[in-house]
């Protein structure tokens, strides 16, 4: 972010800013086996996701976070029920593995998230 006027009392550190570039991957944390994990979240409406929703800033940051050994992944959203856990690797092989640079929600059936009552299981699958 970058500061562009004064907002308020100034001691108190109140600006008003513009953001200057994309921001950080939305989650990122540590498993109990001491890995990372890194998670990007993607919403749309429709019945597809398009690859484009994850910017070139975004694209370099997975990258080197996967390069460091971390576990990246997009978690989609495919309206209000239907959740999605897509390893990086498998995002961006999306174009060579359909032939297309977008997702129906019939090629991201083996990346759904399950619920178990009101409990949304992001990490069930992973083998530490």
């Amino acid at each position: 972010m970058r500061p562009i006027k004064a907002f308020g009392d100034r001691k108190k550190g109140q600006f008003v800013a513009v953001y200057t570039k994309q921001a950080q991957p939305d989650f990122k944390g540590t498993l109990c086996d001491g890995s990372t994990i890194v998670f990007d979240a993607k919403y749309t409406d429709s019945d597809t996701l398009r690859q484009s929703a994850v910017t070139d800033e975004q694209r370099e940051e997975f990258d080197r976070y996967e390069k460091m050994g971390a576990r990246c992944y997009i978690v989609a959203a495919m309206g209000p029920e239907d959740l999605y856990r897509i390893p990086w690797d498998d995002w961006k092989a999306g174009p060579e593995k359909f032939g297309r640079k977008h997702f129906k929600r019939s090629d991201l059936e083996a990346y759904r998230i399950h619920r178990r009552g009101s409990a949304v299981l992001f990490l069930e699958g992973i083998v530490l």
